[in-house]
């Protein structure tokens, strides 16, 4: 955005912590058809037609060795924390997809990103960088603890994260 983020016109600024993260670095993108037909079937998804783009999506996942990680990463980062009023549409289309390994990947990507979040310099001062925290947040609550799933000790210490929170004063961004 022109203003980089601050204002809190956009978020799209405060985005580049999640885009220049380790994660996102990790994971190679598929073609760029590939890409774009994703891109084309989440943004023309709907809460009525969530079976038919599941399977046009999956249909894009399986044309490209590799696809699921970047997939799961793309979600996370450039939907899931930025588009809040979607999460119940993506949580349907997770659903729909029934795939155990895209799910992981979307837990993995989005604790990931949590952390990446978490440690930067920037998350006391930038009300737009806690925004995404609590948009991730509100998405890892309801991809594990809504669905009956628990939030695994090894892969996020709740306890460890609001004591190291309070010792480094990360407080405001944790809660």
């Amino acid at each position: 955005s022109a203003l980089g983020g601050v204002g809190g016109f956009g978020r799209e600024g405060c985005i580049e912590t999640l885009m220049s993260s380790s994660a996102s670095a990790e994971v190679s993108p598929p073609p760029d058809v590939v890409q774009d037909r994703v891109g084309f079937v989440l943004n023309n998804m709907s809460s009525a037609n969530v079976p038919s783009k599941a399977l046009e999506l999956l249909e894009a996942l399986n044309s490209h060795d590799g696809t699921i990680p970047w997939f799961a990463n793309y979600l996370v980062v450039r939907r899931v924390a930025l588009e809040p009023n979607f999460h119940s549409l993506y949580l349907s289309l997770l659903e729909a997809l029934a795939l155990a390994r895209l799910y992981r990947a979307i837990l993995e990507s989005t604790l990931q990103n949590a952390r990446v979040l978490l440690s930067s310099s920037k998350i006391r001062s930038s009300s737009s960088e806690r925004s995404l925290l609590k948009n991730l947040g509100s998405w890892l609550g309801q991809i594990t603890l809504a669905r009956n799933k628990p939030l695994l000790m090894r892969d996020i210490d709740l306890k460890e994260l609001v004591c190291d929170a309070y010792e480094n004063g990360r407080l405001i961004a944790v809660v």
